[in-house]
């Protein structure tokens, strides 16, 4: 399944398979560590208990938004 650029949304496994850098479990872990962050900056939504990724994600973690759970901590 291929992701059209205007569309708004991305399942997890569609914005894994997009972004060869990142993994299910590391997306998961992302979420799970970070949700209160990634909802408030947009990155992530819900229809129900889906959560859809928005690409704003992208600008969350290359603005240094992941840094926090990447050992990097400052």
């Amino acid at each position: 399944m291929t992701q059209h650029l205007e569309q708004p949304f991305y399942t997890k496994r569609t914005y894994v398979d997009s972004r060869p850098a990142l993994t299910t479990g590391s997306l998961n872990w992302i979420i799970f560590n970070l949700r209160a962050e990634l909802e408030k900056a947009g990155a992530i939504a819900y229809i129900g208990r889906k959560i859809l990724i928005t690409p704003k994600m992208d600008h969350f973690i290359l603005a240094g938004g992941t840094k926090q759970i990447g050992g990097c901590k400052k």
